[in-house]
């Protein structure tokens, strides 16, 4: 099958969850004001069952503006909820996915003396005055390191360790001489701003270790929280309510070598500042990505499986309960349940799922 429809389903879910509200507020949006149209206008109330970001896609549209301006950035609708510009000239990409938080990112492509990635987010108070600014740059718990470069290291001259067994265990790896660090921004559906500061390390040309800092920040630029990984992470989500912060490491999401064994979800506590639940997928389950889907913090972990026959596997998370739901389908279940998909929360009526507590 196979993976192919299932793709398509995890890309439709992206598209649909990655770009959220358009006013301050989770069931608030905007509409077009027809005597001045295209800019922001008056807000209107949704019902408190349907956040803006899981309306039908048309709906979204239409309650859509067709652009939002701070101060001189003038940022174009890119999908609804998501306005963006990018600046040719200086390689910036100004994107805004929450009401009033601007993330800024240099979109270089090699591997430079220039900040690369995330640089810089602006919170605004209203269009034209900046609240807080996070400096990412400064910010960087790896801007003192020495013979630091910018970037992900490139695997063209970059060559991998070679592990001491089948689990990416390494031993006896020469002390790091050199450094490249790379940050990635992710803004959650409650304004949480999740900087993910990842640093690798270098021993010539050999990659010989990796890790991120992960920083929570509130939608106000006020830092809740950091997570040392001696992975790098990926798709950080923040709950709405700011209690828990979600991500993946390692597998197939990872760009290195050390963490591609251990492909693994965690569950972090941001009121209790510590680790609630850790699920280690076996390596021959291919993690694909995480997303929210359908309901408010319903989170889905699509997996692949590979061993004797091709086998489609999701994890789905309830943040909301504390709940979470591991099924695999064979590639003719799959099959019949593509053809007719009505959604992720309809999956969780099906026998045969296994239910873990955290």
């Amino acid at each position: 099958m196979p993976a192919q429809t299932k793709y398509l389903i995890f890309v439709r879910i992206i598209i649909f969850t990655v770009c959220i509200e358009q006013l301050p507020g989770q069931n608030e949006s905007s509409i077009l004001d027809p005597n001045n149209k295209g800019k922001m206008s008056i807000s209107i109330d949704l019902p408190d069952s349907v956040p803006f970001r899981f309306l039908p896609y048309n709906e979204r549209l239409r309650l859509s503006d067709s652009y939002h301006q701070y101060n001189n950035i003038k940022l174009k609708l890119y999908e609804p909820g998501c306005y963006q510009m990018i600046d040719d000239d200086k390689g910036i990409q100004i994107r805004e996915d929450y009401p009033g938080i601007l993330t800024y990112t240099n979109l270089g492509t090699d591997q430079t003396n220039e900040p690369l990635g995330g640089c810089k987010v602006e919170i605004y108070s209203n269009e034209n005055n900046i609240s807080t600014t996070l400096d990412l740059i400064n910010l960087s718990p790896y801007k003192n390191y020495p013979n630091v470069a910018f970037g992900f290291p490139d695997r063209e001259y970059i060559e991998d360790p070679i592990p001491e067994d089948d689990n990416c265990n390494y031993n006896n790896l020469p002390i790091p001489d050199s450094y490249t660090t790379v940050n990635e921004i992710s803004v959650s559906p409650g304004g949480h701003i999740a900087v993910e500061f990842n640093l690798f390390k270098l021993a010539g040309n050999v990659l010989v270790g990796e890790e991120t800092t992960l920083i929570v920040y509130n939608k106000s630029g006020k830092e809740i929280s950091r997570i040392n990984s001696p992975y790098v992470t990926r798709y950080p989500f923040v709950s709405t309510d700011g209690k828990y912060l979600a991500y993946l490491f390692g597998g197939d999401v990872s760009a290195s070598p050390f963490g591609v064994c251990k492909p693994t979800l965690e569950i972090y506590s941001l009121d209790e500042n510590k680790n609630i639940y850790r699920h280690q997928f076996a390596q021959t389950e291919r993690i694909v990505n995480l997303v929210e889907a359908e309901k408010s913090n319903f989170l889905v972990v699509g997996f692949d499986i590979y061993e004797n026959e091709y086998t489609d596997g999701c994890l789905l998370i309830d943040l909301n309960i504390r709940e979470i739901y591991k099924m695999v389908f064979s590639e003719s279940e799959w099959n019949d349940i593509s053809k007719n998909f009505t959604g992720y929360l309809n999956l969780l009526n099906k026998k045969g799922k296994e239910t873990y507590h955290f």
